[in-house]
């Protein structure tokens, strides 16, 4: 009897002990973190479908098709999902311009406001700002030369968030030094503006600091919407035409079908001259292509491939160079038999991208100065979307993606998956 109870007190202190441990001792337990692991497997197959149907590049920049087409996905499987993403390197579809101008220069800005290429529409929205606080933003236009001292801190803070700046300014004396800070230049005199024509320096090698505000320049084409226009035998029922003003003259285009345009190439009126889609083609001595016949012909992008711009600088004007002395920094320049002199001078340090030349908007921008104030304009934008902060959880897929049909891109699209809870 003795023996039973002390078997009984045994296991009851083998109990008690065992509670007391289990209350001691933290619980054991291990995370698989399978939940996640589904989610990198469904973004990588998501990613690796879209590149093999040559939709990724597409799909990168249409937020809602690509919602779409992985909720499509989801009808096969029994979870939800938010879907998100982002690009990093590319232009943004919208791209927000804060201009310290006038409302004037504003609705000449917009001649800039619309590009179309690589089969792809991206839009620029042009919103007034002063210089003491620049609202949320892509790029700061500033138009006409004031001194920039006391705003030096909030530019920088603005540069820094990866936000370019581009001024459009007739400098004609020694700068205030925050100008030589924010642009990297030096003042080393005035000079006349005597016989001097403006020349494109193409870039020698893809190092060149210019080398990607002269691929915008060259390679990516203005938009022109079209009008209705008279019939012409040999043409569409329906024709239509749009108008290239340069050099002081306005030149007539007049789309025949999808893919035959007829052009006046010395501006007296007459449609002398014609191109097909996809042809460089001759106007006024200047190398011109004809990149898009738009749906329906309502729209024509033309981009230009060998082009001299008027002068534009003011009578007298400062000589500034690069504090780096860097000859690779400068796009266009003035020059004569024995002297040139930057006229476009850009710069990028740490994805702060800023580009100087002189006020263009003096006269009124025809297409060819449009042509540069954009390609100045979207190369120093920014050029880092942000994914959504409501994807608290969840996982980021990168995927590098190259497109080539008017321009070369190459750049960084993310793909965020996440729960809802």
């Amino acid at each position: 009897m003795k023996g039973i109870v002390s078997v009984l007190e045994l296991i009851t202190a083998s109990v008690i002990l065992f509670i007391a441990i289990s209350y001691i001792l933290p619980d054991l337990s291990f995370e698989n973190y399978w939940e996640q692991a589904k989610l990198v497997i469904f973004a990588r197959d998501i990613l690796s479908t879209l590149e093999a149907k040559n939709l990724s590049y597409h799909y990168a920049f249409d937020k809602i098709s690509l919602e779409n087409y992985i909720l499509s996905y989801l009808k096969y499987e029994n979870f939800t999902l938010l879907p998100a993403s982002s690009t990093q390197g590319a232009l943004k579809k919208t791209i927000i311009v804060a201009c310290n101008c006038s409302e004037a220069q504003i609705n000449e800005l917009s001649k800039t406001q619309t590009l179309f290429f690589n089969n792809r529409t991206v839009t620029l929205n042009f919103v007034q700002t002063n210089l003491d606080k620049i609202p949320s933003s892509d790029v700061l236009v500033i138009i006409g030369y004031k001194n920039l001292t006391p705003y030096r801190k909030e530019l920088q803070r603005y540069l820094s968030s990866g936000n370019g700046i581009v001024e459009f300014s007739d400098i004609i004396q020694e700068p205030d030094e925050t100008h030589k800070l924010i642009f990297n230049f030096n003042y080393s005199g005035t000079i006349a503006n005597n016989n001097l024509n403006l020349t494109i320096i193409k870039p020698k090698n893809v190092s060149y600091e210019s080398y990607k505000a002269y691929k915008y320049l060259v390679y990516l084409p203005l938009f022109f919407n079209t009008t209705p226009s008279f019939s012409l035998a040999g043409c569409d029922p329906e024709t239509r035409e749009f108008f290239l003003d340069f050099y002081s003259r306005s030149h007539r285009f007049l789309i025949c079908n999808s893919t035959f345009v007829y052009y006046d190439s010395d501006g007296n009126g007459d449609l002398d001259a014609n191109t097909t889609l996809g042809s460089l083609f001759s106007i006024e001595s200047q190398t011109m292509f004809l990149n898009y016949i738009g749906y329906n012909k309502t729209f024509v992008t033309l981009s230009y491939r060998n082009f001299s711009y008027q002068n534009y600088l003011p009578n007298s004007f400062a000589f500034m160079q690069p504090s780096d002395n860097d000859e690779t920094r400068i796009l266009i320049v003035a020059k004569n038999q024995t002297h040139e002199y930057p006229v476009v001078i850009v710069d990028e340090r740490n994805q702060e991208r800023v580009a100087w030349t002189f006020n263009i908007f003096k006269n009124g921008l025809d297409d060819a100065e449009a042509n540069l104030v954009k390609a100045l304009i979207i190369w120093a934008s920014n050029k880092k979307e942000q994914i959504p902060t409501y994807l608290k959880y969840g996982v980021f897929q990168d995927y590098i993606i190259t497109y080539n049909q008017d321009m070369f891109e190459v750049f960084r699209f993310t793909l965020a998956l996440s729960y809802p809870f």
